[in-house]
């Protein structure tokens, strides 16, 4: 049968022929998908302009850190956004209405 499917798109597969079956995905859930996943949720390319590859093929330890130092940076940043909001009626009274409306 495979013989028959080669001769018909003008391939030779020979023995190393393997199809998969739709539920059969390799790409799925695997750690390249998750890294990809984590390198686009926490904007890698904006923060460190670093590729997807360049950002990958470095240590663990140092993709890490990285991600660590940014999560350190989005927490200051929020704890500086609720001060700032907090210490300006206007912007408390605009979060109310917000609020509100959602």
């Amino acid at each position: 049968m495979l013989g028959a499917y080669d001769l018909s798109i003008g391939l030779d597969t020979g023995s190393k022929h393997v199809g998969l079956s739709d539920f059969e995905n390799p790409e799925y859930g695997s750690l390249h998908e998750i890294w990809m996943e984590v390198y686009l949720r926490e904007q890698i390319n904006e923060h460190y302009r670093l590729s997807f590859d360049e950002w990958l093929n470095r240590p663990r330890w140092e993709i890490m850190m990285m991600l660590r130092v940014l999560n350190r940076r989005k927490a200051s940043i929020k704890k500086i956004m609720s001060d700032v909001a907090g210490s300006d009626p206007e912007l408390q009274n605009l979060e109310k209405e917000l609020k509100l409306k959602g």
